[in-house]
C-alpha cells in the first residue's frame, strides 16, 4: 500500500482552516500562525510600544505575558538603582574615612530655631548665627569644614552618645546635671534667664514668684525647663522651639514664658508684630554660661577646640564674630 502523505493521514485538505495546509506542488508547509502558543504574528503595520529599550507590540503579547515583560522590566530598573546607590555610599564612605584621617570633627549636632545663636536663614536657606559662626571659625582654626546635622535640642546629646555627631553645638548651659554625662569646652558665652508676658499681663507677672500657680512656657530640655519645675504649684507647657512658646503665649496659652534673654529679645525683635503684643521683664535670672559638649571619651578633641577658643579670643576674631550677633563687646 502506497505511504500516504502526512497532511492525508491527519486529514487535513487544501481548503482545512487548521494552522497549516499542504502545497502540492511543493510538498512544503506553509505557516501561517504560530502552532505551540497559538498566539498570531504582529502585522508590520501594528504599533510597537517601546520600555527601556524593550520592543513589544501592542497586539503581540496577551495580557499574562505583557505582566511578566513589565515586572522583569521593574526588576531591572530597580537592579541599576540599587548599583548607583551602592556606588555613591562607597564614594561617600571613602570621603568620610579621609576626613577622619585628618583629625577633623566633621559632625556636630546642633538646632537651627534659637536665634540669634543658631537658625536658618529664609534668604539664604544656611545655618546661621552667632555659635554656627563661632563653630565655623574653630573649624578653620582646627583645618576643618565642619558638617552640620539638624536635630531636636534634647536629641543632640543622645546622638552624640552614639556616635552618631561628635560635638553639641546648640546654646548648651553648663550644669552639674549634664556634667555626668558630657565633658565641656570653655565657656563661649554668658547669658541668663528673664521672663516675657503679655501686655495684658504684665503687672501681675514680674517676677519668678509671680509665677505661682500659673501656666509657663518652655522650651523642653533646657534651663528654662529646669527653672519652671523649681516654680510652686505652677503648670508647665513645652514646646520645641522658643519660639513656639512665645507664640503660645501672645494667643493666651500661657501666663509668661521663662527663656534666655538674648533669645527672647532677638525674637521680639525679628518679629515686631508680636513683640508690640509681649513685655520683656527686665529681671534676669541664673546666668547661664554656654559651651560645646562632647562624649566623655573626646578629652583630645575638647582640647583641640579649647585651643582653637583661646586663639580666636586672642587673635581677635572672637570680638568680631561677637559684635556682629550682638553689638560692641
Amino acid at each position: 500500500m502506497p505511504r500516504q502523505p502526512r497532511g492525508a493521514r491527519a486529514g487535513l485538505t487544501k481548503n482545512s482552516t487548521s494552522p497549516a495546509v499542504r502545497q502540492p506542488e511543493t510538498g512544503r508547509l506553509k505557516r501561517i500562525s504560530n502552532v505551540r502558543s497559538r498566539i498570531p504574528l504582529q502585522p508590520r503595520n501594528s504599533r510597537a510600544v517601546h520600555a527601556n529599550g524593550i520592543k513589544t507590540g501592542s497586539t503581540a503579547l496577551p495580557l499574562q505575558a505583557q505582566e511578566g515583560l513589565t515586572n522583569a522590566i521593574q526588576a531591572r530598573t530597580c537592579r541599576r538603582q540599587d548599583v548607583r546607590r551602592r556606588h555613591h555610599e562607597r564614594r561617600r564612605s571613602r570621603r568620610h574615612v579621609r576626613q577622619r584621617v585628618c583629625g577633623t570633627p566633621h559632625q556636630g549636632g546642633h538646632e537651627p530655631t534659637f536665634p540669634p545663636f543658631e537658625f536658618v536663614n529664609t534668604q539664604t536657606g544656611e545655618v546661621s548665627g552667632f555659635e554656627m559662626d563661632l563653630v565655623r571659625a574653630v573649624g578653620k582654626e582646627l583645618g576643618a569644614k565642619i558638617e552640620f546635622q539638624v536635630l531636636s535640642f534634647d536629641a543632640i546629646i543622645p546622638a552624640m552618645l552614639s556616635g552618631t555627631v561628635e560635638m553639641g553645638a546648640a546654646g548648651f548651659s553648663i550644669t552639674e546635671e549634664r556634667k555626668k554625662r558630657v565633658l565641656y569646652s570653655d565657656t563661649f558665652y554668658t547669658s541668663g534667664l528673664s521672663l516675657v508676658t503679655t501686655k495684658a499681663k504684665a503687672g501681675a507677672v514680674k517676677s519668678m514668684k509671680d509665677l505661682e500657680g500659673k501656666t509657663i512656657g518652655v522650651q523642653i530640655g533646657t534651663t528654662s525647663h529646669n527653672a519652671a519645675k523649681k516654680v510652686k504649684g505652677a503648670k508647665i507647657v513645652t514646646f520645641n522651639t522658643a519660639g513656639e512658646a512665645i507664640l503660645d503665649l501672645s494667643i493666651g496659652g500661657s501666663d509668661a514664658v521663662i527663656n534666655d534673654r538674648p533669645v527672647t529679645a532677638y525674637i521680639m525683635t525679628q518679629q515686631p508684630k508680636l513683640g508690640a503684643q509681649l513685655v520683656h521683664q527686665p529681671e534676669t535670672y541664673s546666668a547661664d554660661d554656654f559651651a560645646f559638649v562632647f562624649r566623655k571619651d573626646q578629652s583630645a578633641l575638647k582640647d583641640e577646640v579649647n585651643a582653637a577658643l583661646a586663639k580666636l579670643k586672642s587673635n581677635g576674631e572672637y570680638d568680631k564674630i561677637y559684635n556682629k550677633w550682638f553689638g560692641k563687646n
